[in-house]
């Protein structure tokens, strides 16, 4: 469970599932980070992101890892399309989300060059939050299956899929 302030630092979620959207306001739904149900039915983010059997594919996730552990949730089964992309180019620097969906699925995601640092500082505290954050947001996640799918593909073929996921084990597992 999550204790008063010590998951402030996690402001917004969003999720892919199939074709669809949503993003979570951890602010003002704490709730949904801080336990496992709502009621008898509802199962929260915390939930699936705990639960080995939901599978989950993120870009460069140590850093969201760390905030989740820092929120009380550890988070089980998550593949790391930049530790792969690392892995397949037989390289040492990670490359930004849109450069990697680009190059392997040949998505654009112009939205991704034209945020900025200082725009990450301000927007993400905004309520409601503003419409281009939501694009912004949904290009984070909307071709993550898609690029799994992709470097799935090549890590098979060069032996390196068992790898891929192990590496990915490490990083969500880092701090247990």
């Amino acid at each position: 469970p999550m204790r008063k302030g010590q998951c402030t630092k996690l402001s917004y979620m969003q999720v892919a599932v199939g074709p669809c959207m949503y993003v979570f306001d951890v602010l003002r739904l704490p709730f949904i980070l801080g336990m496992d149900h709502v009621g008898n039915r509802v199962s929260t983010m915390a939930k699936w992101l705990r639960d080995a059997s939901v599978f989950k594919v993120a870009h460069a996730c140590a850093s969201d890892v760390k905030l989740l552990s820092d929120c009380g949730v550890a988070v089980q089964s998550m593949f790391d399309t930049a530790v792969a992309d690392v892995l397949l180019r037989s390289h040492t620097v990670l490359r930004k989300l849109n450069v990697v969906v680009e190059d392997y699925t040949g998505a654009d995601m112009p939205m991704k060059d034209d945020f900025t640092s200082q725009m990450h500082a301000v927007v993400w505290v905004r309520r409601p939050l503003p419409k281009f954050a939501l694009v912004y947001a949904w290009q984070d996640v909307v071709h993550l299956e898609q690029l799994f799918r992709a470097q799935e593909q090549r890590l098979v073929s060069a032996g390196l899929l068992e790898v891929a996921w192990e590496m990915s084990r490490h990083i969500t597992q880092r701090d247990e």
